[in-house]
């Protein structure tokens, strides 16, 4: 697998050779970019001044730990999430018998050497937003009372349903259980959860009116605007 650098001068491409997988999330945090791969190593790509590829040591044992307390849970998909100056990993976890599911959120602290995840207990006055097609970034929001939406919560954009009736989306606070009929669809029949046979709902910023409001607009059919 390559990366490519367009160099304006020569419109000619510069490749890297990735030892890797292949990327499956990719995120910018206070200005560098980062990238995640099938295995959860997590990398900085560099454009200037050439094209480089590092990886970023990182310390698991406090979130082993958690495995180890939750216990017997099996993580089954995960969105890398920049909040402010925060810099999170948000899972979904079952149980083995899939009977319960719940989210868990940790903060990569880079204050160490090596970095190392630290749980988070409390969003504070952050949202998150994501989807469980996971084809769509995921994103926080700040201060989320102001359009009646709720603070240290997790929105979920569900799988599209024929019913018009099904919710498209759910709200679930960090901590409490999530409804099993927003990840079940996802779990039943067993298939690799980043390929979905349905469009996914998925999460669209509204633009900001002259007002400095939000400015709402009639989404399609399989978009949840918030």
């Amino acid at each position: 697998m390559t990366s490519s650098k367009r160099r304006d001068a020569s419109c000619s491409w510069l490749e890297h050779p990735l030892d890797l997988l292949g990327i499956f999330q990719i995120v910018f945090f206070k200005g560098e970019m980062f990238a995640m791969d099938d295995l959860d190593g997590l990398y900085t790509i560099f454009f200037a001044p050439r094209l480089n590829i590092h990886e970023v040591e990182i310390v698991w044992t406090e979130y082993q730990r958690e495995d180890n307390v939750e216990g017997h849970y099996v993580n089954v998909m995960y969105w890398l999430v920049v909040c402010g100056d925060m810099f999170l990993n948000v899972d979904l976890s079952t149980s083995y018998d899939r009977s319960s599911a719940f989210f868990r959120v940790f903060r990569l602290d880079f204050s160490t050497i090596p970095a190392k995840w630290v749980k988070v207990e409390n969003l504070g006055n952050h949202a998150i937003f994501v989807s469980l097609g996971q084809r769509n970034p995921a994103f926080c929001c700040m201060s989320p009372e102001k359009w009646g939406g709720k603070s240290n919560c997790i929105y979920v954009a569900t799988q599209s349903k024929t019913d018009e009736k099904d919710k498209p989306w759910t709200v679930v606070r960090l901590g409490e259980a999530v409804p099993c009929a927003t990840w079940r669809p996802v779990m039943y029949p067993d298939i690799n959860p980043h390929v979905f046979p349905i469009p996914d709902n998925i999460w669209v910023i509204p633009l900001a009116d002259a007002r400095g409001g939000l400015g709402w607009l009639q989404p399609p059919s399989w978009a949840q605007f918030f």
